[in-house]
C-alpha cells in the first residue's frame, strides 16, 4: 500500500493507491485510526472541507454518550 499525504485540512487526509484505485483515508482526531473517507467511517459535516467530521462514528457515539451522561441536566431542563 502506497501512502501519499495531501494538506486538505488539518485532520490529516492521504490518498491510498490499492491495486491501482485510489481511496482516500483519514485519521479520526480521538482514535488516531486511519479509515477510508465515506459515510460508513465518518460522520456528514456541512462546516468541514472534506464534508465529514473529525472523529469517525463510533468516536462520535462515545463522545455523546458521555457528553450526555456529564451534561445531563442541561440538556434536559432546554428540552423541557
Amino acid at each position: 500500500m502506497l501512502l501519499s499525504s495531501r494538506s486538505l485540512d488539518s485532520n490529516f487526509i492521504k490518498s491510498c493507491n490499492i491495486y491501482n484505485k485510489t481511496i482516500s483515508m483519514k485519521k479520526c482526531k480521538y482514535c488516531d485510526q486511519w479509515l477510508e473517507v465515506n459515510s460508513y467511517n465518518f460522520v456528514t459535516s456541512k462546516t468541514s472541507k472534506d464534508g465529514f467530521e473529525n472523529k469517525c462514528k463510533s468516536c462520535k457515539k462515545e463522545y455523546d454518550k458521555q457528553r450526555l451522561i456529564f451534561n445531563k441536566e442541561v440538556i434536559y431542563a432546554t428540552v423541557s
